[in-house]
C-alpha cells in the first residue's frame, strides 16, 4: 500500500493541476463541488487527508475520477496495478479500496468495499447517466 503522506501530496498536486488546467478559481471549484473553499485550500496544500465523499465531490466537479486525484504517477494507456499500489480509505470499521480508475472518454472506477455488519456508506449522487454495478460477495 502506498505511503499515506505520498498519497496526500499526490491528491494536493492533482487537484491543484486539474483546477488550473480548467482555469477554475478556488471559489469556482467550491461552488461546483459543494466543498468549502477552506477545505479545498487544505486539500491543495496537502494539510488534510480528505474523505472519499470529499474526493468524489471534487472529482465530479473537475470531470475526472477519484482514481485520477489519488494517482501518484502519470498513467500509461495500458496499466497493471500492483496490489501494493492500491489506495485504501478507512470507513468506520471497514475499508474502501480504489483498485483502478480511468478518465475520459469513459470514466470508470473499480472499488472493493469491505463493510462491517450493520455498516453502510452514504455517498453523494453521481452525475446523470452514471451507471453503477455492484456485486455482494458475502452478506446482504
Amino acid at each position: 500500500m502506498e505511503d499515506p503522506e505520498l498519497i496526500t501530496q499526490a491528491i494536493a498536486n492533482n487537484v491543484r493541476a486539474q483546477r488550473a488546467h480548467r482555469g477554475l478559481t478556488l471559489d469556482a471549484l467550491a461552488a461546483r463541488s459543494g466543498v468549502s473553499r477552506g477545505m479545498l485550500v487544505q486539500v491543495e496544500q496537502g494539510r488534510t487527508n480528505p474523505s472519499v465523499s470529499t474526493l468524489t465531490r471534487i472529482a465530479s466537479a473537475l470531470g475526472v475520477t477519484v482514481a485520477r486525484l489519488v494517482e501518484v504517477a502519470d498513467v500509461p494507456m495500458v496499466r497493471v496495478v500492483d496490489k501494493a499500489d492500491v489506495v485504501a480509505f478507512r470507513q468506520g470499521n471497514g475499508e474502501a479500496r480504489l483498485l483502478v480508475g480511468a478518465d475520459v472518454p469513459m470514466i470508470l472506477e473499480l472499488w472493493d468495499w469491505r463493510l462491517a455488519p450493520g455498516e453502510h456508506h452514504d455517498g453523494d449522487a453521481h452525475p446523470a447517466g452514471t451507471r453503477e454495478m455492484l456485486t455482494v460477495l458475502e452478506g446482504s
